[in-house]
């Protein structure tokens, strides 16, 4: 009996679960984070990680369509100057998401390149053409880019060999854009760091559409040089909202929602090599409409300049 009710479970798991479009997990997550060193180029790599309880509310008492979802990203970052004032980026994100049931009966993996983006700023302010008293150094950039469908979205429900859910494959499929801005202000050892960031999704090859997105966050960080090595602690805020996604026009009512994280991190500058990582903790959320839980979230960099 007890096999019988096992094999139930997984069967029940394997023609529904997968189908559930709920809110974007991992596809398309973009995040800014702390910039090393404002005004050097850069190459380096950084790894993050997030992690989901989804299909919450499903599957009776015993969650039987509950999944835990683990996004797993290493990625590419680079940063160059062609100009004084013009700022260009590259993220170029390597993923590996696994998907497990409440019971642990199962686990579904998918890994592979990640979608590509490009990102251009105008420093429209510095603290050499700025006008505030000179204890005083800030940045201000805005600008803009696109992030391009090179990773494969597939996203068949009827096919059990693969997660048939559009939030966890590699991207999007889709062409979208990016609007950002920056401000940093420092004064003597303190200073603070915001960003936001807004993403425009269209619609991918399958007629799917995730909803557009918009994430910013706020940190006061402090900056000591200690036996030639300067440390950056810094603690802050973020916050990421999410627009309802649609699918061949359409609308779906489980997806989308909102987010805010306690932020943590540290900045080591050693030389031409920066280090860095960061944790989140989520304050307050309300995902999909309760069906999705996030848990806690973290960032590690390692970066040279040039």
């Amino acid at each position: 009996m007890k096999t019988l009710q096992t094999l139930f479970v997984f069967l029940t798991i394997s023609t529904n679960a997968f189908a559930c479009e709920i809110c974007g997990c991992g596809v398309g997550n973009f995040y800014m984070g702390i910039m090393p060193q404002f005004n050097r180029h850069f190459v380096g790599v950084r790894y993050r990680q997030l992690s989901y309880d989804s299909h919450l509310g499903t599957g009776g008492t015993k969650n039987y369509l509950t999944t835990r979802e683990l996004f797993q990203t290493a990625e590419l970052w680079a940063r160059f100057y062609p100009t004084q004032r013009i700022q260009t980026m590259v993220f170029l994100p390597y993923h590996f998401n696994r998907q497990t049931d409440y019971n642990q009966t199962f686990t579904k993996t998918l890994a592979g390149l990640g979608e590509a983006t490009l990102l251009a700023n105008y420093r429209l302010l510095d603290n050499v053409t700025d006008t505030l008293p000179r204890r005083f150094r800030h940045n201000l950039l805005i600008g803009g880019g696109v992030k391009l469908p090179t990773a494969r979205f597939r996203f068949d429900a009827a096919d059990k060999q693969q997660v048939a859910n559009p939030n966890f494959q590699l991207g999007s499929g889709s062409t979208d854009f990016l609007a950002n801005l920056v401000y940093v202000v420092r004064m003597g050892k303190w200073g603070l760091s915001s960003d936001l960031n807004a993403k425009i999704n269209t619609a991918n090859a399958d007629g799917y559409h995730f909803g557009n997105r918009i994430n910013g966050q706020l940190t006061l960080f402090y900056t000591r040089s200690i036996c030639g090595i300067v440390l950056m602690p810094y603690l802050g805020g973020f916050g990421e909202y999410s627009t309802l996604d649609n699918h061949q026009g359409f609308i779906l009512s489980n997806t989308g929602g909102s987010a805010t994280f306690a932020i943590a991190g540290l900045e080591l500058y050693i030389g031409r090599i920066s280090i860095g990582s960061n944790f989140q903790q989520p304050i307050t959320q309300h995902l999909a409409n309760g069906a999705i839980r996030t848990h806690e979230r973290g960032t590690l960099h390692l970066t040279l300049m040039l």
